[in-house]
């Protein structure tokens, strides 16, 4: 049988047995044993949350508008700038491919595209690898300096 202390402060250390209690959880006891204001947490864990359903929507749809601007607009963008430049080779351009090589173009072909980076060597990559178009002249004077 467990016994409940005594709420008397004048009597120490007796205990009030007149009723058994079966176990009794701990955070039942404790904000009859504790002052209220050590434990705060324990006055607000019954209130309810206080908001709407449509405040979950709504931030969820304000992260998805987040989201298109800042990730999916500019990947979009990029990609037609990228399918752009591949329509627009052509032979003599020069270029710069995803690995840093220079070079111009002296084939175009379907997915293709032949490069010349140096004299009698020729090397072929996809139109995708092609990273940018350069200005003309810039390879000549990359190779004078």
């Amino acid at each position: 049988m467990q016994c409940l202390p005594r709420a008397d402060a004048s009597c120490t250390g007796s205990r009030i047995c007149a009723t058994p209690v079966k176990r009794v959880h701990w955070l039942l006891l404790t904000p009859l044993l504790t002052d209220n204001n050590a434990m705060p947490e324990l006055a607000y864990a019954a209130a309810p949350s206080g908001g709407s359903p449509w405040s979950m929507f709504l931030l969820l749809g304000g992260f998805f508008v987040l989201m298109y601007f800042m990730v999916i607009r500019p990947q979009g963008k990029r990609r037609k700038e990228h399918q752009a430049l591949m329509a627009a080779l052509s032979k003599g351009d020069e270029v710069v491919t995803v690995g840093g090589v220079t070079g111009t173009i002296t084939k175009v072909e379907e997915d293709f595209v032949k490069v010349r980076i140096a004299e009698r060597v020729e090397v072929r990559v996809q139109k995708a690898s092609v990273q940018a178009s350069l200005p003309k002249g810039t390879l000549k004077s990359l190779d004078d300096a």
